[in-house]
């Protein structure tokens, strides 16, 4: 497996009911090909069409300046929904 993407509620309360977070995996030797940028694409695409309107990410290594650059790109040009 290359990667995948995903996406689940943010919190059950109603006010969240249009969140949603991200996860977001690459094998280790799949980095620095553009497949993140091409799974989160994806993934805010189908978002948009399930009626999601806010994304939230949650980047645990904090040292992966991919992860945090890959998401920060991604908020500056999000899809047409």
């Amino acid at each position: 497996m290359a990667g995948y993407a995903n996406a689940g509620p943010w919190r059950p309360k109603p006010a969240y009911r249009h969140t949603v977070e991200d996860s977001i995996y690459l094998a280790p030797d799949q980095t620095g090909r553009g497949l993140g940028g091409a799974l989160l694409d994806v993934l805010l695409t189908r978002c948009a069409q399930a009626g999601m309107r806010q994304m939230i990410a949650i980047i645990a290594d904090t040292g992966s300046v991919a992860s945090t650059a890959l998401h920060s790109v991604s908020a500056s040009h999000p899809p047409a929904g």
